[in-house]
């Protein structure tokens, strides 16, 4: 009878996605025509796990060497809404930026956004070997000295952790991974994911080796996040992510929300080249309601935070473009300048400060408004408020 129930249970579970999603629930493709962006309006799927893995599989015409598995501190619930992320495998090994976000709304899957990958038949056998992959990715670090070289922070790891065996050496994942991140069409390659840690200079970088050739295939920076206070100048108090920097500093960057939201100081200027970080010493930002409007970055940074949780939670739209770009914010715009715009080109948003019409502007409505342009159009526009 148990086996029935069983057996009975999935059927039912499976059932719901039999039916073919709409193409015109289907609001964006990759280059292979899969879908990127679909929002269920008349297709109904149940959202329990056995479901959704099955849809995705089917989706995506996969066979048992593709996986999809829930990553379970993906979790966000909001009212009637559950998103959660989904990690594609193949062949038990993670194939790297490829999540699928699905949101679901009373138990029903809602919208399901996100990069799936195509491998076809490839190896996950390495070539090269881990040490070998790790000596490579110190070469392209450079640093003077590594953490782990240090008696004094190896010992600190170990007490700090309460684990004897912890330590700063780097470890390595073999994980799949375009051969350029940022071309869809590129060539899938089996890499080793590798975290250097760096004391002189001081520094933390993820590091893709590729595991055949040794070939460098990314060097991505992190920064431990942190929350701060800030004491915003149109919204009161509010908890803001930052960057530690340095052990002792931080910045108005937040590494939590999809691939960043990165909020810089133009000093009155128009040279983009020239911006620079906002930086505090002890996260708490009272100090920046000053006369230079340093708090109008607190606005802009809160805001932008704000507005990416709102699309994701409300939409599951991750980031303007729907895919994690990252966000990125220059106050102080040259001097005095009376408007915000979003540059179509270089997808980043100025704020002046003001002038004669306006105060500083970035509360969040404009926010909102410099990044919804980028939502409703795919891309930044050149309008101006």
């Amino acid at each position: 009878m148990k086996i029935k129930f069983t057996i009975l249970l999935a059927f039912i579970c499976l059932s719901s996605v039999l039916a073919q999603v709409k193409e015109n629930e289907i609001l964006s493709k990759d280059i292979n025509g899969k879908a990127k962006f679909i929002r269920f309006k008349e297709t109904k799927i149940s959202s329990n796990e056995i479901a959704t893995v099955y849809f995705l599989k089917k989706q995506y015409d996969v066979d048992d060497k593709v996986a999809f598995l829930p990553i379970n501190n993906s979790v966000y619930e909001n009212k009637n809404f559950t998103s959660l992320k989904y990690q594609q495998y193949y062949n038990d090994v993670k194939v790297e930026f490829a999540k699928i976000n699905v949101v679901s709304q009373n138990n029903n899957i809602h919208v399901i956004i996100g990069n799936y990958i195509k491998i076809g038949e490839l190896s996950t056998i390495p070539s090269l070997s881990l040490n070998i992959a790790i000596e490579k990715a110190k070469n392209h670090i450079g640093a003077e000295k590594y953490m782990w070289e240090n008696e004094t922070n190896e010992e600190f790891i170990k007490q700090f952790t309460n684990d004897p065996k912890a330590t700063y050496l780097p470890e390595g994942e073999l994980v799949l991974i375009r051969e350029n991140v940022l071309n869809e069409s590129s060539k899938i390659v089996l890499a080793y994911k590798i975290s250097i840690y760096a004391e002189l200079p001081y520094s933390k970088n993820t590091v893709y080796v590729n595991a055949d050739t040794g070939k460098i295939i990314l060097s991505n920076p992190l920064l431990s996040h942190a929350e701060g206070t800030a004491q915003t100048r149109y919204s009161g108090a509010k908890t803001i992510e930052t960057a530690e920097i340095g052990g002792s500093q931080f910045k108005l960057f937040d590494n939590t929300r999809g691939g960043g939201i990165r909020t810089y100081d133009m000093n009155g200027g128009t040279n983009y080249g020239a911006a620079i970080s906002f930086i505090d010493n002890d996260n708490n930002w009272s100090e920046y309601n000053n006369s230079n409007k340093d708090n109008a970055a607190l606005d802009a940074h809160w805001g932008a935070m704000m507005v990416y949780d709102y699309f994701l939670q409300e939409h599951g739209w991750d980031s303007y473009d729907g895919n994690g770009a990252v966000i990125k914010s220059y106050v102080h715009f040259n001097g005095n300048y009376d408007n915000a715009f979003g540059d179509p080109t270089m997808k980043i948003m100025s704020y002046g400060d003001g002038s004669i019409k306006f105060d500083a502007l970035t509360s969040l409505d404009v926010v909102a408004h410099e990044i919804g342009h980028g939502i409703n159009q795919l891309f930044f526009s050149a309008c101006e408020l």
